[in-house]
């Protein structure tokens, strides 16, 4: 509803309010409209009511001119959160765009779009290189607030989107505390130590080893999801962690991640064997048992919580005097594994549920740079011994 203030100088305030922010304060729009000198007392009210009704009309279909919206950018992003970015993206990503908004809305949610700057963005970026943030995170908080003020221009709230031609620093070399992963024989010890673990966690981390799963995808596991006659499981969601939702489940990361993958007969002979236990402990709670279908449940069929394995782990190596690792030491083995035998990278992209062959490649660097120099040795050992200018020269 517009409503019609005069000023003092003789020009026209008009106000729309448009519903309400996720905090419950009502979202207004402004113009002032200056009449002609030459108009006449009513030509001026039914002018401005013209014009108040032109503006109300484009409030509601987002077509606010520049210089008539006020709107800050944190209730703008706000909105595109819950608009947009919610209907477009899987729920792990607006998770994350609610994490990076915290540090945006800190710098420049108190300003008008209209406001916004590129010098406002650059001196924003020069902050988060000063708290030592990595170049990946200061582009995810620059990447949130080019989404938003791009949609800003679509909705013809500013010209031009400020975000371009931002001057980014230098890739830092941060020295992170390297993980440690399993040798193949502390592998093998693991294993053979694993029988001693409840039934669940030996087909857990059979599955990690042999499938090189992610956790979010074992723990998304489903009983469909298993072809006992063909030995294959096929990656059909991923179950994750929200602080405010909780535990819920959705398609996997990208495309390639949803894929089936053959098992060895000794993990399926696991899987055959807790299915049958499940059956038996869902004869035991009748109505109480929670029909999730999943693999890996809890008390009552209940799925298993998100920390649950890894605290699980932690404890079984303590008491086994097994050297600590986590549970994408697994994953990490599984790669270097395939790797090493000699497995092109493709495939053990496919194997893995990589978006692209140069990601495997980019995280298993070392590993492939190891196998080429053994490649190359190989082939010396080979021909160089029958060379006669090899041999001319050791006489």
């Amino acid at each position: 509803m517009a409503t019609i203030k005069e000023l003092k100088n003789g020009h026209f305030k008009i106000t729309v309010s448009d519903g309400y922010d996720i905090r419950g304060k009502q979202i207004r729009y402004f113009k002032t409209w200056s009449p002609p000198k030459n108009m006449s007392e009513s030509q001026r009210k039914k002018e401005v009511k013209r014009q108040a009704l032109l503006f109300e009309m484009q409030c509601k279909n987002g077509e606010t001119p520049v210089s008539e919206s006020n709107i800050k950018f944190e209730k703008y992003a706000e909105q595109w959160i819950r608009d947009i970015a919610s209907l477009q993206n899987k729920l792990r990503t607006v998770e994350e765009y609610r994490k990076l908004s915290v540090r945006c809305y800190k710098e420049i949610g108190h300003l008008k779009l209209c406001r916004i700057t590129r010098k406002t963005l650059q001196n924003f970026i020069i902050s988060m290189e000063k708290e030592s943030l990595s170049l990946k995170t200061i582009k995810n908080h620059m990447a949130l607030i080019s989404s938003v003020l791009s949609y800003a221009v679509k909705q013809d709230i500013i010209n031009a989107n400020p975000c371009r031609d931002l001057i980014y620093p230098k890739q830092k070399q941060l020295h992170k505390k390297s993980e440690y992963y399993y040798s193949l024989e502390e592998t093998i010890t693991f294993l053979n130590t694993l029988p001693k673990a409840p039934l669940k966690y030996q087909a857990f981390f059979s599955l990690a080893l042999f499938g090189g799963f992610r956790l979010g995808e074992l723990l998304g596991l489903e009983w469909t999801d298993i072809d006992f006659k063909s030995n294959i499981i096929t990656i059909n969601r991923t179950s994750l962690y929200s602080k405010d939702i909780g535990m819920f489940s959705e398609a996997p990361k990208t495309k390639k991640s949803q894929r089936s993958n053959k098992m060895p007969q000794l993990v399926i002979d696991l899987l055959l064997q807790l299915k049958l236990n499940q059956s038996t402990q869902r004869k035991t709670y009748k109505e109480q048992w929670k029909n999730t279908n999943r693999l890996f449940v809890g008390t009552g069929g209940c799925p298993l919580f998100y920390s649950t394995p890894l605290k699980w782990l932690k404890r079984f190596l303590k008491r086994h005097n097994l050297p600590d690792t986590n549970i994408h030491g697994f994953r990490h083995l599984n790669a270097s594994l395939l790797i090493s035998s000699g497995i092109d990278v493709k495939t053990v992209s496919e194997y893995l549920g990589h978006s692209k062959p140069t990601t495997t490649l980019n995280i298993y660097a070392h590993t492939f740079e190891i196998e080429k120099a053994k490649a190359s040795q190989a082939l010396a050992d080979q021909i160089l011994p029958r060379l006669n200018m090899v041999n001319n020269k050791t006489k």
